[in-house]
Protein backbone atom coordinates (compact mmCIF):
# COMPACT_ATOMS: atom_id res chain seq x y z
CA UNK A 1 0.00 0.00 0.00
CA UNK A 2 1.41 3.14 -1.10
CA UNK A 3 1.56 7.05 1.37
CA UNK A 4 1.45 8.93 -1.57
CA UNK A 5 -1.12 10.87 -1.92
CA UNK A 6 -3.76 12.06 -4.01
CA UNK A 7 -1.89 15.44 -6.15
CA UNK A 8 -5.53 16.98 -6.04
CA UNK A 9 -5.63 16.86 -2.12
CA UNK A 10 -2.15 17.92 -1.64
CA UNK A 11 -2.34 21.21 -3.93
CA UNK A 12 -5.93 22.08 -2.44
CA UNK A 13 -4.52 21.87 1.34
CA UNK A 14 -1.64 24.03 0.11
CA UNK A 15 -4.42 25.98 -1.54
CA UNK A 16 -5.88 25.92 2.01
CA UNK A 17 -2.80 27.09 3.61
CA UNK A 18 -2.33 30.00 1.57
CA UNK A 19 -5.65 31.28 1.82
CA UNK A 20 -5.28 31.01 5.50
CA UNK A 21 -2.29 32.59 5.55
CA UNK A 22 -3.76 35.47 3.39
CA UNK A 23 -6.69 36.03 5.59
CA UNK A 24 -4.53 35.73 8.91
CA UNK A 25 -2.10 38.55 7.69
CA UNK A 26 -4.34 40.84 6.09
CA UNK A 27 -4.05 43.02 9.14
CA UNK A 28 -0.12 42.91 10.27
CA UNK A 29 2.13 41.97 6.57
CA UNK A 30 -0.22 43.41 3.85
CA UNK A 31 2.78 42.66 1.53
CA UNK A 32 2.82 39.06 2.63
CA UNK A 33 -0.85 38.74 2.86
CA UNK A 34 -1.08 40.15 -0.79
CA UNK A 35 1.46 37.44 -1.96
CA UNK A 36 -0.50 34.72 -0.26
CA UNK A 37 -3.84 35.48 -2.24
CA UNK A 38 -1.89 35.59 -5.35
CA UNK A 39 -0.72 32.38 -5.08
CA UNK A 40 -3.89 31.22 -3.75
CA UNK A 41 -5.35 32.37 -6.78
CA UNK A 42 -2.75 31.38 -8.95
CA UNK A 43 -3.12 27.53 -7.50
CA UNK A 44 -6.74 27.62 -7.35
CA UNK A 45 -7.21 28.83 -11.38
CA UNK A 46 -4.27 27.41 -12.70
CA UNK A 47 -4.42 23.93 -11.52
CA UNK A 48 -7.18 22.93 -9.03
CA UNK A 49 -10.00 24.60 -11.32
CA UNK A 50 -8.52 22.51 -14.07
CA UNK A 51 -8.45 19.43 -12.21
CA UNK A 52 -12.15 19.84 -10.64
CA UNK A 53 -13.52 20.63 -14.34
CA UNK A 54 -11.77 17.16 -16.15
CA UNK A 55 -13.31 15.34 -12.81
CA UNK A 56 -16.46 16.49 -13.58
CA UNK A 57 -16.16 16.04 -17.55
CA UNK A 58 -15.27 12.57 -16.33
CA UNK A 59 -18.07 11.87 -13.98
CA UNK A 60 -20.48 13.27 -16.64
CA UNK A 61 -19.30 10.71 -19.00
CA UNK A 62 -19.58 7.93 -16.30
CA UNK A 63 -23.09 9.26 -15.39
CA UNK A 64 -24.11 9.11 -18.71
CA UNK A 65 -22.86 5.75 -19.79
CA UNK A 66 -24.49 4.73 -16.60
CA UNK A 67 -27.64 6.61 -17.60
CA UNK A 68 -27.71 4.90 -21.36
CA UNK A 69 -27.54 1.85 -19.75
CA UNK A 70 -30.38 2.05 -17.00
CA UNK A 71 -32.34 3.64 -19.84
CA UNK A 72 -31.70 0.47 -21.51
CA UNK A 73 -32.89 -1.96 -18.89
CA UNK A 74 -35.77 0.52 -17.65
CA UNK A 75 -36.76 0.01 -21.88
CA UNK A 76 -36.78 -3.24 -21.22
CA UNK A 77 -38.55 -3.89 -18.33
CA UNK A 78 -41.31 -1.89 -19.79
CA UNK A 79 -41.84 -4.14 -22.55
CA UNK A 80 -41.59 -7.23 -20.49
CA UNK A 81 -44.56 -5.10 -18.36
CA UNK A 82 -46.79 -4.61 -21.23
CA UNK A 83 -46.18 -8.30 -22.11
CA UNK A 84 -47.14 -9.14 -18.87
CA UNK A 85 -50.06 -7.00 -19.42
CA UNK A 86 -51.30 -8.57 -22.62
CA UNK A 87 -50.97 -12.17 -21.14
CA UNK A 88 -53.20 -10.95 -18.17
CA UNK A 89 -55.80 -9.36 -20.48
CA UNK A 90 -55.91 -12.40 -22.50
CA UNK A 91 -56.35 -14.81 -19.82
CA UNK A 92 -59.52 -12.60 -18.35
CA UNK A 93 -60.70 -12.29 -22.10
CA UNK A 94 -60.89 -16.44 -21.96
CA UNK A 95 -61.98 -16.66 -18.54
CA UNK A 96 -64.91 -14.32 -19.85
CA UNK A 97 -65.30 -16.98 -22.89
CA UNK A 98 -65.76 -20.00 -20.55
CA UNK A 99 -68.22 -18.05 -18.51
CA UNK A 100 -70.75 -17.51 -21.44
CA UNK A 101 -69.56 -21.09 -23.10
CA UNK A 102 -70.58 -22.25 -19.66
CA UNK A 103 -73.85 -20.35 -19.96
CA UNK A 104 -74.64 -21.52 -23.38
CA UNK A 105 -73.58 -25.23 -22.24
CA UNK A 106 -76.20 -24.46 -19.54
CA UNK A 107 -78.82 -22.92 -21.65
CA UNK A 108 -78.40 -25.67 -24.30
CA UNK A 109 -78.80 -29.02 -21.67
CA UNK A 110 -81.80 -27.20 -19.94
CA UNK A 111 -83.43 -27.16 -23.69
CA UNK A 112 -82.10 -30.78 -24.54
CA UNK A 113 -83.60 -31.48 -21.14
CA UNK A 114 -87.05 -30.55 -22.19
CA UNK A 115 -87.33 -32.05 -25.43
Amino acid sequence: MSNARDPYLVLSDVADELWDLYQSSLNENQKASEQAKSMHDKLENGYLEPIRRSKVKENTEKYETISAGLKTRTDFIDEQIKRIGKIVESTQKISEYAKIFDQVSAAAAKFLAMI
